[in-house]
């Protein structure tokens, strides 16, 4: 009797051992992950701003143009309507792509890139270099 029991507590305990090992290689695969992805729901009657950065995989925090210039066009290399990609889901990464360029407050540039002021674009003449090269006691250019 005892060794019944015994047989029964080994059986179960292998099987709650078998099912966590395949929950973590699942997990660690990512075999099932892909349909969590999705948001529930279908598309908006207008698209707005969010659901224009999920469609194009974006995220929010540091959003630059470039980053929606690539994420356009790798989905639409994807899902181009001559290459075979739905007409529908092109319209809708094309729709999604003009909702975020309309948008003004998102930067041109990367958060780390600081654009370069006007004042600092400014060229000096060749006399102001020289001029200046004279004060900082560097060698005048040839002549």
């Amino acid at each position: 009797m005892a060794s019944a029991i015994l047989l029964g507590i080994g059986i179960a305990a292998s099987a709650a051992v078998g099912k966590i090992g395949i929950d973590a290689f699942r997990k660690y695969r990512n075999l099932n992950g892909s349909v969590k992805n999705f948001v529930k729901g279908g598309f908006e009657p207008k698209m707005s701003r969010t659901e224009a950065i999920q469609i194009l995989s974006l995220n929010n925090r540091g959003l630059t143009r470039q980053k929606i210039k690539n994420a356009h066009r790798r989905l639409m290399l994807a899902n181009h309507p001559d290459r075979g990609g739905s007409a529908y889901v092109a319209s809708k990464v094309n729709e999604a792509k003009g909702i975020l360029d309309a948008d003004r407050s998102i930067r041109n540039f990367s958060s780390w890139i600081v654009p370069p002021s006007r004042s600092a674009q400014k060229i000096p003449s060749v006399s102001e270099a020289v001029e200046w090269m004279q004060q900082h006691s560097l060698h005048s250019p040839r002549q």
